[in-house]
């Protein structure tokens, strides 16, 4: 089973890399605001039901690849 995994920062915490992007298109005047980045991870897992994938992709979340304090994320598993 493939998983897409998607982590982004928290709403209101502030990204410098998303900052440097933004304001390097705006000096060569590109009109965007509000930029942000976001982390792709697709990997695949081996083989086990749907809801024991969902659980152990969770658990690696919580374990590594998340910061909870900063980050939220939100996956799709691909069959």
């Amino acid at each position: 089973m493939r998983v897409r995994l998607v982590i982004e920062k928290k709403k209101g915490v502030f990204d410098p890399e998303a900052k440097v992007i933004e304001t390097s298109l705006l000096n060569l005047g590109h009109p965007i605001e509000n930029a942000g980045l976001k982390k792709v991870i697709e990997f695949t897992l081996g083989d086990m039901d749907e809801e024991t994938a969902k659980e152990k992709v969770a658990m690696m979340c919580t374990q590594i690849l998340v910061n909870p304090v900063l980050e939220q994320y939100h996956f799709e598993l691909i069959k």
